[in-house]
């Protein structure tokens, strides 16, 4: 074979080998930026939110936060389970510039109220500086070099990340886990697990279908000033 034809085929392999790793980085750019596109909307054009996050250890639930927000309301619900078997819960109203927190535990039941700064929602520029890069140019290389990997989880069909400098995974994976990972659902985009060696968090999402009256607070009288 002479030289031009060896030097001919090298350069369709290099050729080829450019449209794939072009393509490979396209593919991945377009999932992040779903990704990032969906959790922008949903925080800034829901009319309300409710998240749980379940933490376990192996197959025992540590615990859970049940957090809903609708206008200037806000509310977490924490619950923990002791190593003694009692659990812990810890429940904080937000309206407005009000913040009321209740606490239940073995050793009663306490509260506690102070003047917070007012919730707003973040606008959309607010929301991108949370889960983009610094640039367009910076978030474009992120995303492309964040390997998004085909997998099914809990029936799921999701997108494994284990490796990204963009921020909306960057604190999740930047630990001292040996075994990292991020499971987002392929057909809204959202984050549903993560995994940290031993602990598996869940995430479970509903928008706009928060009701008012999950803001009814207990009677503050049953409590006693916590201090």
């Amino acid at each position: 074979m002479d030289k031009k034809k060896i030097l001919k085929i090298c350069l369709i392999m290099i050729v080829l080998i450019i449209a794939i790793l072009l393509f490979c980085m396209i593919r991945n750019y377009t999932i992040a930026k779903n990704i990032i596109n969906e959790n922008v909307d949903k925080a800034i054009n829901s009319e309300s939110i409710y998240a749980k996050t379940t933490i376990k250890e192996g197959e025992n639930i540590r615990e859970t936060f049940d957090n809903y927000k609708k206008e200037n309301k806000e509310l977490t619900v924490n619950k923990m389970n002791n190593e003694d078997g009692t659990q812990s819960i810890i429940s904080t109203y937000i309206d407005g510039k009000n913040s009321t927190t209740y606490y239940e535990n073995k050793e009663g039941k306490f509260v506690q109220q102070k003047q917070i700064q007012e919730l707003a929602k973040p606008t959309e520029e607010e929301a991108r500086t949370l889960l983009e890069k610094e640039s367009k140019i910076a978030t474009f290389f992120a995303g492309a070099f964040t390997p998004f990997k085909s997998v099914n989880i809990d029936g799921k069909d999701c997108y494994l990340v284990q490796k990204s400098s963009l921020p909306i995974f960057e604190d999740m994976l930047n630990d001292d886990a040996k075994d990292r990972r991020i499971y987002i659902d392929k057909e809204t985009y959202m984050i549903v697990k993560t995994v940290a060696d031993d602990v598996i968090t869940e995430y479970e999402y509903e928008f706009n279908n928060v009701d008012d009256n999950i803001f009814i607070q207990p009677d503050i009288n049953e409590y006693e000033p916590y201090v």
